[in-house]
């Protein structure tokens, strides 16, 4: 929710909430440590695996970034094996999580 917002936004936003303990730990959390969390793989590897650059590429990006920031994915092998459940579905409309 905040990734599309500058940073410089979101500086003055935690000014703003100086009464909001916890709405400034979230963006502390949110500007020191979670906007720089993304996958191990990027566009090079996942053509390296067979897959055709086009859409689905950021279809998968943006499910394997969500699922290291919930927790779902904790290792670069986890991540390996939700590229590879992708890919096995056919990397169409639908990832293996559901997700268009």
């Amino acid at each position: 929710m905040l990734e599309p917002h500058p940073e410089t936004a979101l500086a003055a936003a935690w000014i703003a909430l100086a009464d909001d303990a916890d709405a400034r730990r979230s963006l502390d959390d949110y500007l020191g440590r979670l906007r720089f969390v993304h996958p191990r793989i990027d566009g090079d590897g996942l053509r390296a695996l067979g897959l055709p650059p086009g859409p689905a590429y950021g279809r998968l990006l943006t499910e394997l970034r969500e699922g290291w920031l919930d927790g779902e994915i904790k290792t670069e092998s986890e991540e390996r094996q939700r590229v590879d459940l992708f890919l096995e579905a056919g990397a169409g409309g639908e990832t293996p999580a559901g997700r268009a």
